[in-house]
């Protein structure tokens, strides 16, 4: 199997991240030439530098300051629909660097550098001719925020096959013995077929990954969950990436993993019920939230003795003779069902599934098909009052994310539901234009925003607060390019 290996960013609608607008006078730079300054407290800088059609360049600016230090960077030319927009921090001083970005027709290229809200930022740019994509191991790694961190993959990053990728870098330390989930959205402004992914290197080791995951995305959006058990302390590189070197948005977080428990722990702390009746219809979905150990040894059997599995659990009381159906489904995985009862002195397996149309005497050629291996199906009919127990986990070891479950006893099947898994906290997430351009909504805010829109000389046109889903109109306004605000997060939009 190819191992993926990726890293940093463009944008698809272009997120510039900074507070406010007011652009200063724009000084021209030459090709290979630093030029310092200070930017004040929420201020930013402008310059400009002719470009060539064809030639490939690569910018880097270095922002310093006391303590933890954030800077951004925005480009973009009159003949582009949208702009590059980067941003970092680090503790004293960031370095951001743009890399392998083509130029399409000789003009002006703007770069504008944008400060912190908080202290003054001292700046070096440089803009350099730069031959063919960078390597993925010549990527910057800056460390990961604990809240998780969201940007836009950077494109034509070469990985160890010499293909071009998208992608992005990022680093975090680990202890021994401990398990990390790493969970990354992707997003698309428009729908996509490309594999995504994201690999795991030692920090002295970009050769040879040391884990991760990849999968198919087919959409506007995609989530890949994985996990990492740190065999030692150190410093391990997180790279995320798309084959099809898109511009795709992510969302990436990574949150350690508490000790696995044993499927008697597991089942003593369901809170999840289902609740029988004559004419049941359950659907439910949501993350495998728990880590639990396996045993195959004794009762009750929990897939493979000593392996780490996540799991849910579900409970419902039946009666001597309740039937129920249950299927299970890990759209990122192979769900693997079990059923057990409560007893007198614990718990014992009822009943295993692994994939649908290996039910055995449970067969049902209606409800399994030759499409059905991810899923597992199973049909119960109690022989005694209880409580029973339903457990959705996956075939193989740390294999987290979501399920979806349902159970029924009509005649009719319920469809499943779609479950949510949390994110990485993001305040806004894109700009969305409506009705012809005439308004757009603020799309991934939850609550009410202060928005404030700009025109591109900074003048500000809009001061107000705006509800989710809310339209915004913008038809007054002429044709051309805006800044929008939200909390600090901007979006350039185009109408």
């Amino acid at each position: 199997m190819k191992i993926f290996t990726f890293p940093k960013i463009m944008a698809f609608l272009t997120i510039i991240l900074c507070s406010t607008v007011t652009l200063q006078a724009q000084d021209l730079l030459t090709l290979g030439e630093p030029s310092q300054g200070t930017l004040p407290i929420d201020g930013d800088k402008t310059y400009n530098i002719n470009v060539l059609e064809g030639k490939t360049y690569k910018a880097t600016v270095e922002y310093t300051a006391t303590g933890e230090t954030c800077g951004f960077i925005y480009l973009d030319m009159d003949d582009w629909d949208d702009g590059l927009s980067y941003d970092d921090c680090g503790s004293g001083s960031v370095t951001i660097t743009v890399y392998s970005f083509v130029i399409t027709e000789t003009g002006t290229m703007r770069i504008v550098l944008t400060g912190s809200e908080s202290k003054a930022l001292d700046y070096e740019l440089i803009v350099e001719e730069h031959v063919g994509p960078i390597n993925y191991t010549e990527l910057d790694y800056p460390a990961l925020p604990a809240e998780g961190s969201s940007g836009t993959l950077q494109s034509n990053i070469l990985d160890s096959y010499g293909d071009v990728f998208s992608g992005k870098g990022y680093s975090i330390d680990v202890e021994e013995g401990k398990t990390y989930k790493i969970t990354v959205r992707y997003t698309a402004s428009e729908p996509v077929e490309t594999i995504v992914a994201f690999s795991l290197f030692a920090e002295d080791n970009m050769d040879d990954a040391i884990g991760g995951s990849h999968d198919y995305m087919d959409g506007t959006e995609f989530t890949i969950v994985g996990t990492y058990e740190a065999a030692e302390d150190g410093i391990i590189r997180i790279l995320l990436g798309d084959l099809e070197n898109n511009l795709l948005g992510y969302t990436i977080i990574v949150k350690e993993i508490g000790e696995p428990i044993s499927l008697a722990e597991l089942l003593d702390k369901t809170e999840k019920s289902i609740e029988y009746k004559s004419e049941l219809s359950f659907s439910t979905g949501g993350e495998l939230t728990d880590l639990v150990i396996g045993n195959d040894d004794v009762e009750p059997y929990f897939r493979e003795t000593d392996g780490k599995y996540f799991a849910v659990s579900y409970k419902i009381e039946l009666q001597e003779d309740d039937h129920i159906k249950i299927r299970s489904s890990r759209p990122n995985g192979d769900s693997y069902l079990y059923i057990y009862k409560a007893t007198a002195d614990g718990y014992s397996l009822v009943l295993e599934n692994d994939d649908c149309r290996h039910v055995d005497e449970y067969y049902d050629s209606d409800a399994c098909d030759d499409d059905s291996w991810a899923d597992s199906y199973l049909e119960l009919t109690a022989e005694e009052n209880g409580i029973y127990y339903i457990v959705v986990t996956d075939y193989w070891e740390f294999s987290a994310g979501d399920y979806r479950l349902k159970v029924w006893n009509t005649e009719e099947e319920p469809d499943f539901v779609t479950p949510t898994i949390p994110q990485a906290p993001v305040i806004a997430q894109n700009i969305r234009l409506l009705n012809g351009s005439g308004s757009f909504q603020i799309q991934g805010i939850t609550k009410p925003e202060t928005v404030r829109m700009f025109s591109m000389n900074g003048k500000v046109l809009m001061n107000r607060t705006v509800h989710p889903n809310e339209s915004v109109s913008v038809a007054h306004l002429p044709k051309g390019v805006y800044l929008v605000n939200v909390n600090g997060k901007t979006f350039r939009l185009a109408r």
